[in-house]
């Protein structure tokens, strides 16, 4: 295909020299990838046996797992809780440096601050993910709380962007699912 598009013939002999050197280039260079692909298929994905596999990592204050289940890989965090903003931007950034836009909120990681409505963490952290076009769920008893954070997460639940359930299996089918 480079041989085709990319370099026109020429009838000098300094082009064709060059030419043939690139192109020479080119092709070791995505010889290499190949060969490095294929190594990774035989010598790592024997060893990813697992339908679910775990990464533990740590961003700033927050720590997260990685899941990959079916194909898809999420976010959830383990640690740490979302107390503000910059919390949201990293949690962005543990989803970005891990190729999803799913991300699984267990209500350990809901601070007071989160929880407490006046103080806007909810509305900057949801802000940033939907930003990012990052899907979240959260695994939270809604009867744990007050009268104006039910209502925003029951409007919440209305959109596509942020859902709460009441039990982790719940979340994490709609979270794989897609649909929110």
């Amino acid at each position: 295909m480079v041989e085709d598009r990319a370099f026109p013939q020429s009838e000098a002999k300094l082009e064709t020299v060059i030419r043939n050197l690139t192109l020479d280039n080119i092709r070791q260079f995505y010889e290499a990838e190949l060969s490095w692909v294929e190594r990774v298929r035989r010598e790592a994905l024997p060893l990813a046996e697992s339908k679910e596999i775990q990464t533990k990592h740590e961003v700033n204050t927050m720590e997260y797992t990685t899941t990959n289940k079916n194909g898809q890989i999420y976010v959830t965090v383990t640690g740490g809780q979302i107390q503000t903003e910059r919390d949201g931007l990293a949690l962005v950034s543990a989803c970005a440096d891990h190729g999803t836009n799913l991300l699984m909120l267990p209500s350990t990681c809901l601070s007071e601050d989160f929880l407490r409505l006046s103080t806007c963490v909810a509305g900057w952290v949801l802000q940033k993910l939907a930003n990012y076009n990052i899907k979240a769920v959260a695994v939270y008893d809604v009867n744990n709380t007050s009268g104006r954070f039910k209502a925003f997460l029951s409007e919440a639940n209305q959109g596509q962007a942020f859902r709460v359930y009441d039990n982790f299996e719940d979340a994490e089918s709609r979270l794989l699912g897609g649909k929110l």
